[in-house]
């Protein structure tokens, strides 16, 4: 499976310094104890990794094609009644296992759609044409700005309109199967992507 640092509330950052060629905690004593299984990232300056080959490995970038042009894609709109664009449509959402009905605006990508991905930072979503496919005039440059776009016109009672759009925006994994988000995909291309620190 892909790394996926312990998700969390709140982090912590523990100052550490390589002496020896061991991590040691920064301050006075030793580094804390830290409970089995944690995951986390080791954030150091690239040019000290002294393995040039792992280096340009984890800062290496790359540009994965996701999604094909003409794509349907269906953005989740929290609201209690169809109207406008808005449908309801069977999903399985990132927070739950099994299918419900949630409200979508459906749209479609104008052009492929990448993923940007470099090293082990969190992989973005290239800039792409897409519009909603049954109202005119609903239209973004990428898909934060579309799901930014609808969520203004359908989620009105919002103070801010950004979110996720890997957990926010879903496709059709399977015909006639319930829609799943985005972030399964992402999942999936990172899995494929981080295998290259296994096989190389």
């Amino acid at each position: 499976m892909p790394f996926i640092p312990e998700p969390a509330l709140k982090v912590v950052k523990i100052p550490i310094e390589i002496r020896e060629g061991k991590i040691r905690f920064f301050y006075e004593g030793p580094l804390p104890q830290i409970s089995e299984g944690t995951r986390g990232d080791l954030i150091v300056p690239e040019y000290s990794v002294q393995d040039k080959d792992l280096q340009k490995l984890l800062s290496s970038e790359r540009k994965i094609p996701f999604l094909k042009g003409k794509t349907i894609l269906y953005v989740h709109v929290v609201i209690d009644h169809c109207y406008g664009a808005a449908f309801l449509k069977e999903a399985i959402p990132e927070d739950i296992c099994w299918p419900k009905q949630l409200y979508f605006v459906k749209i479609m990508l104008q052009e492929p759609l990448f993923l940007l991905m470099r090293g082990t930072k969190k992989p973005t979503l290239s800039p792409v044409k897409c519009q909603a496919t049954a109202e005119y005039g609903l239209m973004g440059g990428s898909l934060n700005q579309i799901y930014t776009n609808i969520s203004q016109r359908y989620e009105r009672y919002r103070v801010s309109h950004s979110g996720n759009v890997f957990k926010k925006i879903f496709f059709e994994n399977e015909k006639d199967a319930p829609l799943v988000p985005l972030e399964k995909l992402r999942l999936n291309r990172e899995l494929l992507f981080e295998e290259r620190f296994y096989n190389e």
